[in-house]
C-alpha cells in the first residue's frame, strides 16, 4: 500500500506541476496581450504611450522611430499642406518604422492615428495587388499587350468587352505606369479570376494583422461578387477595399524585398513595471514570410520603376537631384480616390528606394493625403523630398562608402 501511495505521488506532483507552469504562463501571455492592447490602442487615439499607468502597473515604451527624419517630414507637412496627411516610412530588410505621422490641419495637431487606420480606400494601390496576380497566376509579363478602350481613368462595362472595332493595345507596363483601370480591369476578367486575386490579396496581407506585436486595424479586400465587380477591385475603382498607409508602405517592402514580407516593427522596447516583455512576446524572433516569386516581383520592380520614369508620378520626380536619381532604384505607385473616414478625395503615393546592385533592401516611403479646398503638392512629391533626405542626411554614408561607375 505504502508503495502504492508513493508511485501514486511521483506521477501525480509532475503532472500538477506542468499544470501550475501551463496555467502560469497563461497568465504572462494574458498580461501580455492587455499591455499590448492597451499601447495599441493609445497609438491609435494619439494618447501617451511613451510613460503611462495602466490599473496597478507602469507601462513605458520606445519605439524605432527617426527624430530628425520626423522633425524634417513634421516641416514637409506643415508646408506642403492639406486637410489631412499620413506618412509612413520603413525600413525594408528589417521590418523598422523609421516614421508613423499623421497631421490634422484644421486642428493644427500632429498625431499616428491616421497612419493606422485602415478605413482608406486604396484607389489605384490595388493594382500592385492584381498585377502580381497577373505575373505570377496568367503568365503575363511587362511587354504583354492587353486590349482596351476608352479612357484609363474611367471604368465602364462597355469598355471591358472582349472584342470590339475601337480597341487598342497597351502593354501591362504602360497599363501600370499610367494607371489604367479599364485595362486591368480587363486583363483580370480575361486572364484571372475572383478566387486568384482574393488569394493574392491575402497574400499581401490584406484580411489579417499586419504590424509585430500591436493590434491593429486589419486593411479588407472582399472576395468578388460579379465580373465587373471583379474589373472593379483588380483595378482599384471602388471604396470597397480598405487599407492604412502603414500597410501600403508593406505593399511596396514587398516588392523591395523579392517577394518577402516583413512585418512592420513599430514597437522596440516594452515594460512592465520596468521588466521587459519584448523578448518575451510570441513570433518576437520570426523573420519575413515568402509571398511572391522572386521573377514576380522583379518585373513588378520594373513596372513601380516606369511609374517614376514615364508615368504619373514623373513631374514629381523630375527634380530630384541627378547624382542622388542615378545611384538609387526606385518605384512606385500612385493613387486617387474620394471616400474613406475622414471623408475627402485621397492621394496616395507608396514607394521603395534602394542604393542600385546593395544587397540591403532600402526603404519604403508612402505618403496619403486627403485635399481639402487647398493643397500645394502632390503626394509623390513629398514622398521624392523625403527619400531625398534620407540618403543625403539619414543614410549619407552609405552613398559615399560605394563607388559608382560612370556611364
Amino acid at each position: 500500500m505504502r508503495k502504492l501511495v508513493v508511485l501514486l505521488v511521483l506521477i501525480i506532483l509532475p503532472f500538477s506541476y506542468y499544470k501550475v507552469k501551463e496555467r502560469m504562463e497563461l497568465n504572462q501571455l494574458k498580461e501580455i496581450s492587455e499591455v499590448i492592447s492597451e499601447v495599441s490602442s493609445r497609438l491609435l487615439h494619439d494618447e501617451e504611450v511613451k510613460n503611462f499607468s495602466f490599473g496597478d502597473k507602469e507601462i513605458s515604451t520606445s519605439f524605432y522611430f527617426n527624430e530628425e527624419l520626423e522633425s524634417y517630414i513634421i516641416k514637409q507637412m506643415k508646408l506642403y499642406t492639406s486637410k489631412a496627411t499620413a506618412v509612413v516610412v520603413m525600413n525594408n530588410s528589417t521590418g523598422e518604422v523609421l516614421s508613423l505621422l499623421s497631421y490634422d490641419k484644421e486642428k493644427n495637431v500632429f498625431g499616428r492615428s491616421l497612419a493606422l487606420m485602415a478605413t482608406n480606400p486604396s484607389a489605384s494601390l490595388s493594382k500592385i495587388v492584381a498585377a502580381a496576380d497577373l505575373i505570377e497566376n496568367a503568365g503575363y509579363f511587362p511587354w504583354t499587350n492587353i486590349k482596351t478602350r476608352g479612357k484609363g481613368t474611367t471604368l465602364y462595362k462597355y469598355q471591358l468587352k472582349k472584342e470590339h472595332r475601337w480597341n487598342r493595345n497597351i502593354s501591362l507596363e504602360k497599363a501600370f505606369a499610367y494607371s489604367n483601370n479599364a485595362a486591368f480591369g480587363k486583363a483580370v476578367i480575361l486572364n484571372s479570376n475572383a478566387s486568384s486575386l482574393f488569394d493574392m490579396a491575402k497574400s499581401f496581407g490584406f484580411n489579417s494583422s499586419i504590424a509585430k506585436f500591436l493590434k491593429l486595424p486589419k486593411s479588407t479586400f472582399r472576395m468578388p461578387t460579379s465580373e465587373f465587380n471583379l474589373a472593379e477591385l483588380a483595378s482599384g475603382f471602388n471604396t470597397e477595399t480598405m487599407i492604412s498607409p502603414l500597410h501600403a508602405a508593406v505593399f511596396a517592402s514587398i516588392v523591395a524585398n523579392n517577394g518577402v514580407l516583413i512585418k512592420p516593427r513599430i514597437v522596440k522596447e516594452l515594460a512592465v513595471n520596468e521588466h521587459s516583455l519584448i523578448d518575451e512576446i510570441p513570433d518576437n524572433k520570426k523573420r519575413g514570410v515568402k509571398v511572391l516569386d522572386e521573377e514576380t516581383a522583379i518585373q513588378l520592380k520594373q513596372l513601380m520603376g516606369k511609374t517614376i520614369k514615364y508615368g504619373t508620378a514623373k513631374k514629381s520626380f523630375r527634380g530630384m537631384r541627378r547624382d542622388l536619381k542615378k545611384k538609387l532604384e526606385i518605384g512606385g505607385k500612385t493613387g486617387s480616390i474620394t471616400g474613406g473616414i475622414p471623408a475627402g478625395k485621397r492621394d496616395w503615393f507608396t514607394s521603395y528606394s534602394k542604393l542600385k546592385d546593395s544587397e540591403n533592401s532600402g526603404i519604403s516611403v508612402t505618403v496619403m493625403s486627403i485635399q481639402g479646398d487647398k493643397w500645394r503638392a502632390k503626394s509623390s512629391y513629398l514622398a521624392k523630398n523625403i527619400i531625398e533626405y534620407y540618403y543625403k542626411r539619414i543614410k549619407k554614408e552609405d552613398l559615399t562608402k560605394r563607388v559608382f561607375a560612370k556611364k
